[in-house]
């Protein structure tokens, strides 16, 4: 099952949906949802300091999708006027889903309000126990505040992790699963090549 098919079973006609980032997985299901019939709009974040919630707007736009941008702060009240979130995913361990970061955030505004969280994850991204995520790196402090004045620290940082608890569910190749599946299917996972390598804002 393509992970964009398997969109399909949590892309419903009528909601506005709410992203973050760029998510090559999440603007694929989005179109062939939209392909499919289904009529949706988006909320993107803006997702700073490297703007992709721009890229995934203009992208959908172009596909004759509705869309909105906001600030990142302000995804969070858009949580309130949407009836799901679906972010892509850079990771996903027992630890929880390493994304963008402002994920964790959106997840738990999700969960206070009551609105379905998913991750669009194939197993590939999937690492095994024993095994964490690589110590994150801090970023150009100049792509937040170019000129910052003395005595002020920036920190850049581009991810953050999401507790398994906080998600619906996770669409994979092998359909939309429960958090309790995913777990069991962590513990059976070897580690797969491509995650050998830490993952940058561009990998999705």
């Amino acid at each position: 099952l393509h992970l964009a098919e398997g969109g399909l079973a949590v892309v419903n006609d009528g909601q506005t949906i709410v992203t973050i980032s760029y998510s090559t997985t999440v603007l694929r299901a989005l179109v062939h949802a939209q392909r499919a019939g289904r009529r949706f709009s988006v909320i993107c974040a803006e997702s700073r300091p490297v703007f992709e919630g721009r890229q995934t707007a203009a992208a959908l736009a172009s596909y004759g999708i509705p869309v909105r941008l906001v600030v990142d702060a302000a995804a969070m009240h858009a949580v309130a006027e949407a009836q799901m979130v679906l972010v892509g995913a850079d990771l996903l361990s027992m630890r929880g889903l390493v994304n963008k970061v402002g994920t964790h955030a959106l997840a738990a505004v999700a969960r206070g309000l009551d609105v379905p969280f998913y991750t669009l994850c194939g197993s590939e991204k999937f690492l095994p126990p024993g095994f964490t995520p690589l110590p994150q790196s801090d970023w150009p402090a100049e792509e937040v505040w170019p000129d910052a004045p003395p005595g002020v620290t920036v920190q850049n940082r581009y991810f953050d992790t999401t507790p398994l608890e906080l998600l619906a569910g996770i669409v994979t190749e092998q359909g939309t699963l429960p958090v309790a599946a995913i777990e069991a299917w962590l513990a059976a996972t070897k580690l797969h090549p491509a995650l050998a390598a830490p993952p940058t804002h561009t990998v999705h």
